[in-house]
């Protein structure tokens, strides 16, 4: 009987003053510890030897939140004004991390519905001047949805794109005068060598215009072509190998890097990961053999020839 009462005691103390006093959520956990990460790896600023060495991982993808941070510490900018269109439903993206920390601004932008419900349960709203957009992007109305997150922030510091599709024919309609920094999701898949992407009438998903989900976007070298023509250069990727860095050519001098040979992009385009699909959308692994051979079936646009092509 006394024990029975002493042990009821003890859960009550602990559901009284653990769970409603230390209790946090598993995002703000990661937060903290993103923190602490990010404190940590600037003291190594200065003699990273590859763009990669920067990454953490909070709320990002794979490690873009502490490449963000390394080039944002870099030129300089405290508070960026931040265009994500990929954003997807705000848990897993390039944005989140970035706002939270430095009380900056972004406008997010996707087709996934729970992008707004993510965003408000994520940061509570009054914290930040941060908005979101529902719709299917497109090059037809990018321009529109770029001109209202210019007038709600005020301009635009950072550009992310990420959307599985047409990001290049989508980015070809954004102007660049204000972007310092600007992160274009790639398909490794490409290749290291050719400027390639999907047809720019090809507005389906992945896996509607091949079941493998491996024809998308557009590759590394397309992206390098075409942002240096608006002034950019190529910093370098994420490790893994699917997300391009690249800041404005008048500022990167500013950036403790030595800069990529993009005579020769074969490092940036080592993917590892085996995510194909089956016709059902089940994993089946191919190796990257398997999926040259895939790719090598599909005819894609060549930017520098200006005719369909195949991969080689």
């Amino acid at each position: 009987m006394g024990g029975t009462y002493i042990n009821a005691l003890i859960k009550k103390f602990f559901r009284t003053h653990f769970s409603s006093n230390l209790a946090f959520n598993s995002s703000e956990l990661s937060f903290r510890l993103g923190v602490n990460a990010l404190i940590a790896n600037r003291s190594n600023y200065q003699n990273l030897l590859n763009l990669w060495d920067a990454e953490v991982r909070v709320f990002s993808q794979w490690g873009e939140d502490g490449i963000i941070d390394f080039l944002l510490q870099s030129l300089n900018i405290s508070k960026p004004r931040i265009l994500e269109i990929g954003a997807g439903d705000f848990s897993e993206c390039n944005s989140r991390f970035t706002l939270q920390y430095r009380n900056c601004s972004a406008y997010l932008v996707d087709s996934n519905f729970e992008l707004k419900n993510g965003l408000t349960n994520a940061l509570q709203p009054w914290k930040s001047t941060s908005d979101a957009e529902t719709t299917i992007v497109t090059p037809k109305n990018v321009q529109e949805i770029f001109y209202r997150a210019h007038a709600f922030m005020g301009g635009v510091d950072l550009l992310s794109i990420d959307i599985d599709s047409l990001d290049y024919w989508v980015a070809q309609k954004i102007p660049f005068d204000d972007i310092k920094v600007a992160i274009f999701e790639y398909n490794p898949n490409f290749g290291a060598h050719q400027s390639l992407t999907i047809p720019e009438n090809e507005n389906r998903s992945r896996f509607d215009i091949h079941p493998s989900g491996l024809i998308f976007g557009a590759s590394l070298r397309a992206w390098i072509d075409f942002m240096a023509i608006k002034g950019f250069t190529f910093v370098g990727s994420n490790r893994i190998g699917n997300n391009a860095f690249f800041v404005k050519s008048d500022l990167v001098s500013k950036v403790p890097l030595n800069l990529p040979n993009t005579s020769d992009l074969s490092i940036f385009v080592d993917w590892r990961i085996r995510d194909t699909r089956t016709e059902l959308r089940k994993f089946d692994f191919k190796t990257p053999s398997e999926v040259r051979a895939v790719i090598a079936e599909i005819p894609l646009w060549d930017l520098d020839l200006n005719i369909m092509t195949y991969l080689r």
